[in-house]
């Protein structure tokens, strides 16, 4: 098993993400969060949202979505409860901001919730829950995303691709850790199958006019000019399990309902946009 893993040294590549990040406007606390976030993802093993992921936020930045300079802030809150506008910032610094009030309020408290919104890209949630992980206390985190699945019988994405993260301790030994999308793939599935040829693990591509599923992203993905890891697509993507599906809904609603700043995925803009 040892031989088999894979070995990086993320030093160089922080230092990186933060020269760059900073030579875009952005302060140092900021190209801090954001480098943070992006090499835990390597050493987490979790590549997709590692350094490629960067590119979410810079095309933002290009369209003019997110403000470099601005700085997420907290609009109201309790004993046990918060709430953090983005002010249009990257969700790094956005999440960072949450997870830590969360924190501070949990120790006092014994739980706490923080709600946020009106912020871009933020990269592996697992950073974000490991925070609280090393401060030995378990915890979830989640956000809904761009129009990424169709809902059932659909032929054009409506729902998200939530990530999810949950951590928990577990005495001496390694935690209790949940790393997960609630959908079957997300832009960088499709840029990693059409770059290296390959299919995707099932038949979740919906064709826009026959419906019929494929597993074979070549008639439908679509590079972005200048990137590499986000790409569009032209299918729709298929939900195959229904535990998969309810937890999809369970997330709309919590951003719709419950969350101050929610914005139901049915109304934020596509890939393509």
């Amino acid at each position: 098993m040892a031989e088999t893993l894979r070995k990086e040294n993320v030093l160089f590549l922080e230092y990186s993400i933060k020269r760059v990040w900073m030579a875009a406007g952005a302060s140092k606390i900021h190209a801090n969060y954001v480098a943070d976030a992006i090499t835990f993802a390597h050493k987490q093993g979790k590549l997709n949202q590692g350094l490629g992921v960067y590119e979410a936020i810079d095309i933002a930045l290009e369209m003019g979505l997110l403000d470099i300079k601005a700085e997420p802030k907290i609009i109201a809150e309790g004993p046990t409860w918060a709430t953090v506008d983005g002010n249009r910032s990257s969700g790094y610094w956005c999440l960072n901001m949450m997870a830590d009030i969360a924190i501070e309020k949990a120790k006092t408290q014994g739980i706490a919730i923080v709600f946020g919104g009106n912020h871009n890209d933020a990269g592996s949630f697992a950073r974000y829950v490991f925070k609280a992980f090393e401060q030995d206390m378990m915890a979830f985190s989640s956000n809904n995303t761009v129009p990424l699945a169709a809902p059932f019988g659909g032929l054009v994405n409506k729902l998200s691709c939530a990530p999810f993260d949950a951590i928990t301790p577990a005495g001496d030994r390694n935690p209790i850790w949940t790393s997960v999308a609630l959908a079957e793939f997300y832009d960088a599935d499709i840029s990693e199958a059409a770059t290296h040829n390959k299919k995707l693990k099932g038949k979740w591509l919906i064709d826009p006019e026959s419906g019929d599923l494929s597993d074979d992203v070549r008639p439908y993905a679509r590079p972005i000019e200048d990137y590499g890891r986000v790409w569009d697509c032209s299918a729709a993507g298929q939900i195959e399990n229904p535990r998969t599906y309810a937890l999809n809904m369970w997330n709309e609603a919590m951003t719709a309902i419950v969350n101050p700043l929610g914005v139901p995925s049915t109304s934020l803009r596509t890939v393509e946009d």
